[in-house]
């Protein structure tokens, strides 16, 4: 009965997030198998032996994604004859991700803080969750990034010198253990807990339950490089998806990994960027008296616009600017902006100009959209190890064979970034309620039509 009293209560207080999750629980019942789901649902992918035997064998010839892999093998198996089973589970981790991230950014339940939860969720990018099938990759990135988050909800609580309940560092550290089964998750989680460590470290703040979520994300690191199924699979895949990449040193798979996802970033954005570049100029310029300040904190915004979307306008206004715009892609330039065939090519120069300056006015951007130390701290370790993870990728020969959804745990990132401006920005009294309301409608309006592409795509293809 008291469970029943206090489910009526939370829905009457959070009847926004209840249909959020019901929605996606819907559409994601209805997507259709395809990909990697036809093998992983097939009957012959089993050959008599159970997951974790799968699993097991896996470690040794594929993946050190062992967690990960076993619920993602046996959702697969349970939605093979009901896939409710996979809307109902990111149904319920989409409640579950905004009724986390409103207890800990909107103490005073304020209106506007929840439905700037709900536009950055409708703004996630879920449609590059498809490409080795939708129930493979979302949980394979998605689910992990809900656990993160849950993981940074209770760093973010620390930092706010709030007493953590047991069960909440009990779901946390959950949350970490199944979270860092993903390599790219773990490099966000180790830079931004290392990062709070020395912190916490000179600060003499350092507590037995950071040290032990700590601990675990390392724990978790030596885990993947120690694994012998990501070397054999980097082997494998080595021949079948990019053979010349053995000729490429380290500095080189760095430069790939970085203006690959440097360009994507710029000359392809998703609302998600748009939206947290504008935030980024609207919060420095409503807060600072800095002219320098102010313009620096317009650039990101710009270029994106610029570069992104209206590209067309200003090529056509200004045509070279064309000479910026050298795709970094597979069918391109597939070892990265700069090669030994392009280096004396000055609009190369050019364009890794723009992706430099972009990322050096993003940070400044963001440095100066916070006034707390610990919001700055950790809105740009989010930042810079949301990027780490994606360029970590040039690292590996799959760089373009695993298309968009390895820019997935980047775009979590932001996603928490724009929350936490959003807060700050609807919990100033001195912003006035018909600016926040200019943004929640233009934030609304992008989520919308990113959400309607999505239900297009789930229904098409």
């Amino acid at each position: 009965m008291k469970i029943l009293n206090w489910l009526k209560s939370d829905f009457r207080q959070n009847y926004f997030f209840y249909f959020l999750a019901l929605t996606y629980g819907i559409i994601f019942s209805a997507i259709k198998i395809v990909h990697d789901d036809i093998i992983n649902m097939s009957s012959q992918f089993i050959h008599g032996k159970s997951v974790l035997g799968i699993v097991y064998q896996g470690y040794f010839t594929w993946s050190s994604r062992v967690l990960i892999n076993t619920i993602m093998y046996y959702t697969e198996i349970i939605s093979s004859h009901c896939i409710l089973l996979f809307g109902f589970i990111t149904g319920i981790l989409v409640l579950l991700l905004s009724k986390s991230l409103n207890s800990v950014f909107n103490e005073f339940d304020n209106l506007y803080i929840k439905l700037a939860i709900i536009v950055c969720i409708l703004m996630y990018p879920f449609s590059i969750l498809s490409s080795a099938g939708w129930v493979a990759t979302i949980a394979t990135y998605f689910w992990p990034f809900v656990f993160m988050s849950i993981s940074i909800m209770s760093l973010v609580q620390v930092l706010n010198k709030k007493k953590l309940a047991l069960t909440q560092k009990i779901m946390s550290i959950i949350s970490i253990i199944y979270a860092a089964n993903n390599e790219q998750i773990t490099v966000i989680l180790i830079f931004v807990y290392t990062i709070f460590f020395v912190v916490f470290l000179f600060e003499k703040k350092l507590n037995k339950f950071f040290i032990i979520q700590y601990m675990l994300i390392i724990i978790s690191l030596l885990f993947i490089i120690t694994t012998p199924g990501n070397v054999a699979r980097s082997h494998s895949e080595l021949a079948n998806w990019f053979p010349s990449f053995i000729t490429l040193n380290s500095l080189s798979k760095f430069q790939l990994g970085y203006t690959s996802t440097m360009y994507k970033i710029i000359f392809n954005p998703n609302c998600l960027i748009i939206v947290f570049t504008m935030l980024v100029a609207i919060i420095v310029n409503t807060n600072s008296k800095s002219l320098f300040v102010k313009i620096i904190s317009v650039f990101p915004s710009v270029l994106c616009l610029v570069f992104g979307p209206l590209q067309i306008v200003f090529t056509n206004l200004f045509p070279n600017l064309i000479y910026l715009n050298h795709p970094v892609s597979e069918s391109n330039l597939i070892y990265g902006l700069i090669t030994e065939n392009n280096y004396a090519d000055k609009s190369i120069f050019l364009e890794y100009l723009v992706l430099g300056i972009f990322l050096l006015t993003l940070f400044f951007g963001v440095y100066f959209s916070f006034n707390s130390k610990n919001e700055r701290i950790l809105s740009l370790s989010l930042l810079v190890g949301g990027l780490l993870s994606r360029i970590s990728i040039g690292f590996s020969p799959t760089i373009w064979a695993s298309g968009d959804r390895t820019f997935s745990p980047l775009y979590g990132c932001i996603f928490l970034i724009c929350i936490i401006l959003m807060k700050n920005l609807f919990s100033d009294s001195s912003f006035k309620k018909q600016n926040k309301t200019s943004i929640i409608i233009l934030s609304m309006l992008f989520g919308s039509f990113n959400f309607l592409s999505l239900l297009i795509q789930i229904l098409v293809q």
